[in-house]
């Protein structure tokens, strides 16, 4: 079983900057896991979308929305439709999903604000075995920020386009070995 955690996070960013596909790799996957750690953790997977309104999707019940695939994955998993971020900038409020904490606890209160606390989701689910992946297309969602606080891996592909961020999160996805749980967090900008 795999669980979706799917927060639609109502961010807010400056201007679009013309996209550049440069991703930065912080480490990759090497050890193999077994059958048992595979069988006594389910998957976890965060899909963040940059500046998206949650009332424009149709799981959320926007009659006109265009979201089919969104859609089949927030009815296959659990969406969190009463969501609410503590700051609505970019930085802070991821900052504050992947540690739990106010942007004054983790430091980030501004768009590009690196935080000050190491212990994250990501961190706490390494620790118990999970094989932990990022890949944002957003510079200000980054290791610049240390929002790789336990990722084995986390590449930026600055203002990529949806299919090819998408692509490129299956792609790491592939090299986490077979039997591993897996956190993998993909952050969406368009």
């Amino acid at each position: 079983d795999v669980i979706r955690l799917v927060p639609w996070l109502l961010l807010g960013c400056g201007s679009t900057p013309q996209p550049t596909q440069t991703p930065t790799a912080v480490s990759a996957h090497a050890q193999p896991c077994s059958a048992t750690d595979r069988a006594e953790t389910p998957d976890v997977v965060f899909v963040t979308i940059d500046t998206l309104r949650a009332d424009r999707l149709g799981y959320a019940g926007h009659s006109q929305a265009s979201t089919p695939h969104l859609d089949a994955l927030a009815a296959s998993g659990q969406a969190f439709l009463q969501a609410t971020t503590p700051l609505p900038r970019t930085t802070p409020a991821l900052a504050s999903l992947l540690t739990g904490l106010q942007p004054h606890r983790h430091g980030a209160r501004e768009v590009g604000d690196h935080i000050t606390v190491e212990r994250t989701l990501a961190t706490q689910l390494q620790e118990r075995g999970w094989r932990t992946v990022a890949v944002s297309a957003m510079k200000v969602a980054s290791p610049a920020q240390g929002l790789d606080a336990g990722f084995e891996s986390f590449d930026v592909h600055h203002d990529a386009r949806a299919l090819s961020l998408t692509q490129a999160a299956l792609s790491r996805v592939d090299e986490v070995p077979a039997g591993c749980p897996l956190m993998l967090w993909v952050h969406y900008a368009d």
